[in-house]
């Protein structure tokens, strides 16, 4: 079972761009959104910590929030949610 901490914490494969004053993530990189998030993970993007609101495609996802900032192809990593 996911501690919920820090050490928890994986890399996102590939890299992110995020929009000041907009709910989508894009990747690059290879990213493989669909296998890696699912609604209800955490991504911790430039100490930005966003919760996953729902994954559109391997390149796309959203969050429940606006990013606070605008980011250009930095690393994500994921906080898993617990398992069902």
């Amino acid at each position: 079972m996911s501690q919920w901490g820090n050490l928890d914490n994986v890399s996102l494969k590939g890299t992110v761009t995020t929009t000041n004053s907009t709910d989508l993530v894009n990747g690059y990189g290879g990213t493989e959104f669909n296998s890696n998030l699912r609604a209800g993970d955490y991504v911790t993007i430039d100490s930005n910590k966003y919760q996953v609101q729902n994954v559109v495609s391997n390149v796309q996802f959203y969050i429940t929030n606006v990013c606070s900032t605008n980011s250009a192809n930095v690393k994500a990593f994921v906080q898993k949610g617990p398992k069902n």
